[in-house]
């Protein structure tokens, strides 16, 4: 008699690359038209897109965007482009063709009060794009023909900067995003002072943007929290976290309720030193896939309750494992943050249950039993 069926995940790695040490320090990926598409940070002259071929990962081609100072934090595929945000005096948006290769920096938007951009988000309902900053977010009505030469953002509309949050302080840094049954979501940081950073939410109705409801959670003082890549599914939201608590047990990922906001449930991973940064959680079907920035680096596959379902080691050198690209389960890509060049890994997952049948562990893999 099956008592329990748990499904669990083997984890294997299949293609690994490393590049020239020019090219380093990959903030997001996106598989788009079959290709990868990379942002790598750029120096304050210029920054770089990064098209990979996912079969040949030796096969690549650097797009340099000349003087656009800083690409940061997120890539956006819509209507047909490529968009980014940069930061140099102020904060500028990019668009790029993904057939041609050329581009358009748009200034003079109006985004000169705030700083750090952070996350693009496509809107379809409205045909806008959502910008998030340090300070605040704006938004930018992308309709018409953005094919006609003459294109250009209509206007930027509804800046925001948050007020305090109850006694915790300011949100700030919305360094990940998501849309979700329309309401747009940005996880960040929530600050009192120098020594007290906890994690800030933000959840926002698309059709009147002065409608958001926050929360903030992980207030203890000593703490230090930033947020990394986070996912939203079946009504949770799932938080990586930069936690800096080297004596104490960290918590790497937290989950959130996303309709109240309301703090779940955390959980410190298993085998990952209290110093290590979780880089982000994705999702992957009904399980949540977590990156660690060790040395090498660790991907954990968990299910919605924190129960580990999965875990690997990269071999030595591929550090830090940050982002995350799934096409489907044979073709699974991270990249690592390594100041020695961009290091990319090609795993694969093969998914099987676990069963409790009367009192002894079974392995159902493929159609077979194995006791």
């Amino acid at each position: 008699m099956i008592k329990e069926v748990n499904l669990l995940f083997k984890i294997k790695e299949v293609l690994t690359q490393t590049y020239p040490s020019t090219i380093r320090f990959c903030h997001d990926i996106k598989y788009i038209n079959g290709y990868l598409w990379l942002y790598m940070y750029g120096s304050l002259d210029s920054g770089r897109i990064l098209k990979v071929n996912p079969n040949d990962l030796s096969d690549y081609t650097e797009i340099a965007i000349t003087g656009s100072g800083k690409i940061v934090a997120s890539l956006l595929y819509a209507k047909g482009f490529l968009w980014f945000p940069y930061e140099y005096s102020s904060m500028k948006i990019v668009r790029l063709n993904l057939q041609t290769y050329e581009y358009k920096i748009f200034e003079g938007i109006d985004c000169d009060k705030l700083t750090k951009p952070q996350v693009l988000l496509y809107i379809p309902e409205t045909d806008e794009i959502w910008v998030s900053a340090n300070e605040g977010f704006r938004i930018m009505d992308v309709s018409g023909d953005l094919n006609q030469p003459d294109w250009t953002p209509k206007n930027f509309r509804n800046y925001f900067t948050f007020p305090p949050s109850g006694t915790h302080g300011k949100l700030y840094n919305l360094h990940t995003g998501f849309y979700y049954e329309n309401h747009v979501y940005y996880i960040g940081i929530d600050r009192t002072d120098e020594f007290r950073k906890s994690v800030g939410i933000i959840k926002i109705n698309i059709n009147n943007p002065s409608d958001y409801r926050e929360n903030g959670f992980f207030h203890e003082i000593g703490r230090r929290y930033t947020t990394d890549d986070s996912t939203c599914f079946n009504g949770n939201v799932y938080i990586g976290l930069e936690a800096v608590i080297p004596h104490q047990e960290t918590e790497h990922i937290a989950k959130v309720n996303a309709a109240t906001l309301e703090f779940i449930d955390s959980v410190s991973a298993k085998g990952i030193p209290n110093d290590v940064c979780c880089y982000g959680v994705f999702r992957l079907d009904e399980h949540i896939a977590a990156l660690f920035a060790t040395e090498p680096g660790i991907i954990k596959i968990y299910d919605q309750n924190f129960n580990e379902a999965g875990s690997y080691v990269f071999q030595n050198g591929f550090n830090k494992a940050n982002e995350f690209c799934r096409i489907d389960d044979d073709n699974i890509f991270i990249t690592f943050w390594d100041t020695n060049g961009l290091k990319i890994s090609k795993i694969k997952i093969e998914k099987y249950t676990k069963n409790l049948i009367d009192g002894f562990d079974s392995v159902m893999l493929e159609g077979g039993l194995i006791r």
